[in-house]
This record gives structure tokens, sequence and C-alpha cells, in this order.
């Protein structure tokens, strides 16, 4: 299944879109910060095929997901945040 994203054009600041493949691609659970609340939980991707990290957050409507792509400082740094350092050694040494 492809799954669309969006990120950010370095140059212009502009929102670029884009389809990634979830065939093969790893899901982690984030923490959720209010459990009580309207949020959703978030996740973060690793999709191999594309070799990104997509990190799956609320668009401000329940149950509505969006996927941005991030880069692999972010990535790292929110894993190391919601409790995943299996993954950060093994993503990043």
């Amino acid at each position: 299944m492809q799954i669309p994203y969006v990120s950010r054009d370095a140059a212009t600041g502009g929102l670029l879109h884009g389809l990634f493949s979830s065939i093969k691609a790893v899901e982690f659970e984030g923490i959720l910060e209010d459990p009580d609340g309207l949020e959703l939980t978030p996740y973060l991707y690793w999709a191999p095929r594309e070799r990104m990290w997509f990190l799956a957050h609320n668009n401000c409507t329940p149950a509505q997901l969006v996927y941005e792509a991030i880069d692999p400082e972010a990535a790292r740094a929110w894993l190391i945040e919601h409790e995943h350092p299996a993954a950060v050694r093994k993503h990043f040494g």
C-alpha cells in the first residue's frame, strides 16, 4: 500500500508531497503525553524502500493522520524520547 506524505523543501520552505510504501515499513509506537485527550498515539515509520523516516501525527482533526518525512536526526531523537533504545542502536549505531 502506498501512503501519502508531506515534506518541506529546504530551498523554498514549501510543502512537497510524495508516497511511501508500507511494505516492509517498520512501525514504532510513541508514548501519549495526554492519554485522556483527543490526540492519537504518535507513530514513527522507517521505510526501507525509500530509506526515509516518516512521523505520523494529528492534523487538528481526531482520527486524521498526516505522515511527514523527517530527517534521521529527528527520527533518532523521537526514538529516544519514546523509549525505543534497541531501535536507536539498530538504525543509528
